[in-house]
């Protein structure tokens, strides 16, 4: 009887293999790029543009076409591997049930419930894992795919990708801690927004989930964690699940539909421009600047605006490819930080809009 009476263990220690997956994940997160900046190769190279451009193909055929090669480059192996992790599983299921059905008589009732349960949430998280990477994939490389489309050059697709990706979350991440530390709101409450902007931050938000996902179940009684609460838990989990997704799926299309619009715009004489389109530029040197200034909100604010400063007119150089216009960088950057230091102090006075004040009704309150 002691030969059978095991406790599933879902999640054992694996560091080596979490490792692996970190770096398989940093390789991910780098192919991506590389694979939207081939893919609309044209959009920086001279020898391309003009032969891509002279083929009887609209502005629109050509993006999908460029877009739906690089994503099969990008995301087919993924989905393979997805294919044969549900091969594994489902073998590895049918050798359980072999193996409960061999041995009914040595086995209590709670043991082959508490079986077939962690099987189903195997089944279950590594379904919410699967789409949430594969999704994330898609809105990263949508992102890096918009990015190459406003840049001129692939030096700066390669930077402005790297470094927009990285912006996104961490300035989010400064401006919450900075009001956090003011006393209106918990970090802990807030930081789950930046899973909802970025791919980065989504898979933080995505690794959180399943995290709680374990939690749900982890006792010391497999039979007696099927009833209500863990239901409840369940519940509350899959609708934030699918919340998020829902976000992600609207900002890839908005992403999406963005980059489909500027590249029938581009014209082919945009090869070699620093910036075709320079908001993306703008985008990209205020949040940087926002979260050097966030970053030193609570001490003083020489020193933050300083490197600030410093940056911002280092980014200048290399876009302009030297000091041109240097009165409307100037004016620029007071805009920026006057903007900058102007909604941080506005949103401290007012408990951030009212939002330190507002009482939500009790049936929308899941914890406290």
């Amino acid at each position: 009887h002691d030969k059978y009476n095991y406790e599933p263990d879902l999640f054992p220690d694996c560091s080596l293999y979490i490792m692996i997956g970190l770096v398989c994940l940093g390789i991910t997160l780098f192919m991506g790029m590389i694979c939207a900046i081939c893919s609309f190769a044209e959009t920086h190279n001279k020898a391309q543009v003009d032969m891509i451009y002279a083929l009887p193909l609209t502005g629109s055929q050509r993006f999908v076409s460029d877009y739906l090669g690089g994503l099969c480059m990008y995301t087919l192996p993924a989905l393979i591997g997805v294919l044969l992790g549900w091969l594994t599983m489902f073998i590895e299921g049918w050798l359980i049930q072999k193996v409960l059905e061999g041995k009914p008589a040595l086995l209590a009732f709670a043991e082959v419930e508490s079986t077939l349960f962690v099987c189903a949430e195997f089944a279950r998280i590594y379904a919410m894992v699967s789409a949430g990477i594969l999704l994330l994939m898609l809105f990263y490389y949508t992102l890096c795919s918009l990015i190459t489309i406003c840049c001129g050059t692939l030096f700066e697709s390669i930077y402005t990708s790297i470094l927009l990706n990285v912006l996104i979350p961490g300035t989010a991440a400064a401006i919450l801690t900075a009001l956090c530390c003011d006393g209106i709101f918990s970090f802990n409450y807030l930081w789950q927004i930046i899973g909802y902007i970025s791919p980065i931050g989504g898979g933080v938000l995505l690794n959180y989930q399943v995290e709680q996902s374990e939690v749900n179940y982890r006792t010391d009684s497999w039979y007696s964690i099927c009833g209500s609460e863990v239901l409840r838990n369940s519940a509350s989990n899959a609708m934030l699940y699918f919340h998020w997704i829902l976000c992600i799926v609207i900002l890839t299309a908005l992403l999406f539909a963005a980059a489909r619009k500027l590249y029938i715009r581009r014209k082919s004489e945009c090869v070699g421009q620093t910036f075709v389109y320079g908001g993306i530029y703008r985008i990209m040197i205020t949040l940087l600047l926002m979260m050097i200034l966030c970053m030193g909100a609570n001490s003083s604010i020489g020193a933050p605006l300083i490197i600030a400063t410093i940056v911002y007119f280092v980014g200048e150089v290399i876009r302009k490819r030297g000091f041109k216009r240097f009165a409307v960088s100037v004016i620029t950057i007071v805009l920026t930080v006057s903007c900058t230091v102007g909604f941080y102090m506005l949103a401290i006075n007012t408990g951030i809009f009212g939002r330190e004040c507002y009482v939500p009704n009790e049936s929308a309150v899941r914890s406290v």
